[in-house]
C-alpha cells in the first residue's frame, strides 16, 4: 500500500499544481478555483496514510481536512514575516494567500475523496494483476 500511496502522491502534486498554476481550460472555472483545495485535502490524507500505514483512513481524511481549515483560517492572520512567506511559490502552495468560506465546502469534497482512496487501497489487493497478488493488510476489519 505504501507504493501505491507514494505513486498517488507523486500524481497528485503533479495534478494539483496543473490545476492551480497551469493552463486548465478543461477544468474552466470552477477547476481553477477550487480543484486544487479538493486535492489539497486529499494530498495531506494520503501523506498521513504513507507516515502512518495503520492508521484509518478515515481518521487520515478527518486530520487533513482539519489541518487545512486551519491553514484557511491563518490566511485571516497578517503579521509581515506571514505575509513575507506567502509571496513566495512554495507559501502561496503550503498556505494560501486570501481567506474565502467557499473553499471549506471543497475541502469537505476532498476529505470524502481521500477516504474513498485510501478505502480503495485498501481493499483491492496488490500483484501483477492475474490474481496471483497478496491482499491489502487489515482490508477484511478495517474501520474508517
Amino acid at each position: 500500500m505504501r507504493t501505491r500511496t507514494a505513486i498517488a502522491l507523486v500524481c497528485l502534486l503533479a495534478v494539483g499544481l496543473t490545476a492551480t498554476y497551469g493552463s486548465t481550460a478543461f477544468l474552466g472555472a470552477w477547476g481553477r478555483r477550487h480543484a486544487g483545495g479538493v486535492l489539497y485535502v486529499v494530498f495531506w490524507a494520503l501523506a498521513l496514510q504513507f507516515s502512518r500505514p495503520q492508521g484509518r483512513p478515515g481518521v487520515h481524511a478527518l486530520i487533513a481536512f482539519i489541518g487545512t481549515c486551519m491553514i484557511e483560517a491563518l490566511q485571516l492572520v497578517h503579521v509581515p514575516w506571514l505575509d513575507a512567506l506567502r509571496t513566495t511559490r512554495v507559501g502561496e502552495i503550503l498556505l494560501g494567500s486570501t481567506f474565502d468560506w467557499f473553499d471549506v465546502p471543497h475541502y469537505a469534497l476532498g476529505a470524502g475523496l481521500a477516504v474513498c482512496v485510501l478505502l480503495l487501497f485498501t481493499l483491492v489487493p496488490t500483484g501483477n494483476g492475474a490474481g496471483g497478488g497478496r491482499p491489502a493488510r487489515h482490508a477484511p476489519g478495517r474501520k474508517l
